[in-house]
């Protein structure tokens, strides 16, 4: 089985907070199976913290396939946390707390997907991007295992 991963690891700068739902724009997924981990940096203690799958279906337009309710998280680095997600090559990874701010990278260069609300349940919504910004929001998992014959 091939390794899954998702998303990106990097230096930590504040982004948006609650009113948005944010997707990394780099490192979609390398293979289809499951992300059963992920790793995310909180800036300020979080409540409710959403991790979602998306589908971009064209342009700005994506679809949510998935999400996995993290919940509360202290301010720091969190890694390893269990998720069942499923994933399709392509897909993009994003998340949406209630209070508080996740972290990640405020470079050139780096782009990320935004748009207000909970979006983790979205289909077909349109977003738009925020320039220099990038979530510290990465997954990694597995293909699934050949069935026996």
């Amino acid at each position: 089985m091939a390794a899954i991963d998702i998303g990106v690891k990097g230096s930590f700068a504040d982004l948006f907070g609650t009113y948005y739902t944010q997707i990394n724009q780099n490192n979609p997924a390398n293979l289809s199976g499951k992300i059963t981990t992920i790793d995310i940096y909180i800036g300020n203690d979080v409540t409710g913290l959403i991790v979602a799958i998306f589908e971009k279906v064209n342009g700005l337009t994506f679809t949510a396939r998935c999400r996995a309710v993290i919940g509360d998280l202290a301010a720091g680095l969190h890694e390893g946390i269990e998720v069942d997600l499923d994933v399709v090559a392509g897909d993009y990874i994003g998340s949406k707390c209630a209070t508080g701010n996740p972290r990640g990278n405020e470079s050139a260069g780096v782009t990320m997907y935004i748009q207000a609300g909970d979006q983790t349940e979205c289909v077909e919504e349109l977003f738009t991007t925020q320039a220099h910004a990038e979530l510290y929001l990465w997954g990694d998992g597995a293909e699934p295992a050949p069935e026996c014959h």
